[in-house]
């Protein structure tokens, strides 16, 4: 009898600490996404309740993915002022960019933040296969020798475990993680994209992918719901690199792609070293110059980045009711395109 009340309270006692690491596995990933991805917290507290775990976690995993490059190199690069000027177009290399005017390295490290993430989400689905009578076809990584070490390590990140519980509840596909990973490790490497199409490839790799899961994690799994957020993630993609184009100038990034560049005949070194706006000087001629093509250059960006939200509004009727919290990102989106309208694309 004894025995078995001992054993009792120890079941309760484990199920107890359980439900504790779940709360505070979600209250983690939450407290992310609310400090570094403002608009992703305001979404994610209007999605349906049963889907909001889910949303969370797949939404802090992106916070995580999306910031290896910022916090493994680019910050780490060189500042604009070290920055080649022998190309004063810019311009960028083969394929998605990468040889042009500013080239980065990734680091190591960045890549291995890569690879743990890229592991971490095959642990799950792998699992799942060995469960179900499958076997493994995991390959090792090029960081095979710490491939035991990082394995444990995952074991201990809240946002491992909490988008471990996501896939199971939510059945979340893997390879549209595994596309976002793989367009973020391509992005290492890139520090101007050639083309327009280049760059809204890369939006639909990661904002769509990401809204993708989103659906999934509300059960709403229709080509129609996921051709507006195809296009709505298109849209993010231009509007992040607009965003973004100032403060990755400081280091020798350029955000709009060689091909708007050459149209608009923008110059290079007035984005990386851009004239004090705030001594009160004028400026000069060439300076009023160089300013308005980077306008005509972002005004075509910003335009592109509208007809794609445009397709998006005329096909939302189509998404299930279900579903349309998942599309809220389009909202902040809308905003930020009227704002830069209403300033002239002077950013």
């Amino acid at each position: 009898s004894c025995t078995k009340r001992s054993s009792s309270s120890s079941s309760s006692g484990d199920d107890d600490n359980a439900a504790n690491q779940i709360r505070n596995d979600h209250r983690h990933c939450v407290e992310l996404v609310q400090s570094r991805d403002l608009d992703g917290y305001l979404c994610g507290l209007l999605m349906p309740e049963q889907s909001r775990d889910a949303y969370f976690a797949v939404r802090a995993f992106n916070v995580e993915v999306a910031s290896v490059k910022d916090g493994g190199g680019l910050g780490r690069r060189r500042p604009r002022s070290e920055v080649s000027m022998s190309d004063p177009m810019g311009g960028g290399g083969d394929g998605m960019g990468g040889e042009g005017l500013g080239e980065m390295d990734s680091t190591l490290a960045s890549r291995l933040r890569m690879q743990w993430w890229r592991d971490a989400v095959a642990e799950f689905y792998e699992n799942d296969d060995e469960e179900n009578g499958g076997s493994s076809s995991h390959e090792p990584s090029s960081a095979g020798f710490l491939s035991q070490t990082y394995s444990a390590s995952r074991k201990h990140n809240p946002i491992v475990r909490e988008l471990g519980r996501a896939i199971n509840d939510a059945a979340l596909p893997r390879r549209f993680l595994d596309r976002m990973i793989d367009a973020r490790e391509h992005d290492l490497d890139v520090s101007q994209y050639d083309t327009m199409r280049d760059l809204v490839q890369y939006g639909e790799a990661t904002s769509s992918s990401f809204l993708y899961l989103s659906l999934e994690c509300c059960n709403v799994r229709e080509e129609r719901a996921d051709a507006v957020a195809s296009r709505i993630g298109a849209s993010m993609g231009i509007i992040t690199a607009l965003r973004s184009l100032v403060y990755r100038a400081n280091f020798g990034e350029i955000a709009i792609p060689a091909d708007v560049m050459a149209k608009y005949d923008v110059s290079a070194q007035f984005l990386l070293n851009p004239p004090d706006r705030f001594n009160g000087a004028e400026l000069s001629p060439s300076e009023v110059e160089a300013d308005e093509a980077v306008r005509h250059a972002v005004r075509e960006m910003a335009h592109l980045a509208g007809a794609y939200l445009s397709e998006a509004r005329n096909m939302q009727g189509s998404v299930p009711k279900a579903g349309r919290a998942c599309l809220l990102p389009a909202v902040g989106a809308l905003s930020y395109l009227q704002r830069l309208d209403g300033v002239g694309y002077n950013l």
